[in-house]
């Protein structure tokens, strides 16, 4: 048998196996795919915005926010009961009730805008050092 015939032999049984196969089925459609890429690129824009925010000193204004938001209706209560002020206690526990309602929104709404506007009064030198520098 010559290289020509060997070629050919295995061309023939190439197209058999070919014919024999069945056809394949059509390409799925992965839906998380088209959602996949959109999501990557509005999560790498959402970090870009806020990046200059992930700082030391924005915890610490954060943690401050906080403390302001949670922490006020505790010393509501504390000094209603202790100088016995009826309206200020009621207040206190409203305002607690309200923050520990499984669906209350107050870190999003409140205490992130709070955060951020105690960053930009106390570090407002160091933002426009910032902008300066881009």
């Amino acid at each position: 048998m010559t290289r020509t015939e060997r070629k050919e032999e295995r061309r023939q049984y190439r197209l058999l196996v070919k014919q024999s196969q069945e056809p394949k089925p059509p390409i799925e459609i992965r839906w998380w795919l088209l959602w996949h890429t959109p999501l990557k690129e509005h999560l790498a824009n959402l970090y870009k915005s806020i990046k200059p925010y992930l700082t030391v000193k924005m915890a610490l204004c954060f943690g401050f926010s906080w403390v302001l938001v949670d922490g006020s209706p505790y010393l509501m209560v504390i000094f209603g009961n202790i100088y016995h002020i009826g309206w200020l206690t009621s207040l206190g526990l409203a305002i607690e009730a309200v923050l520990w309602f499984p669906l209350s929104a107050e870190k999003p709404f409140v205490v992130i805008p709070l955060g951020v506007w105690f960053y930009k009064v106390l570090f407002r030198k160091t933002i426009d050092k910032r902008k300066l520098i881009k």
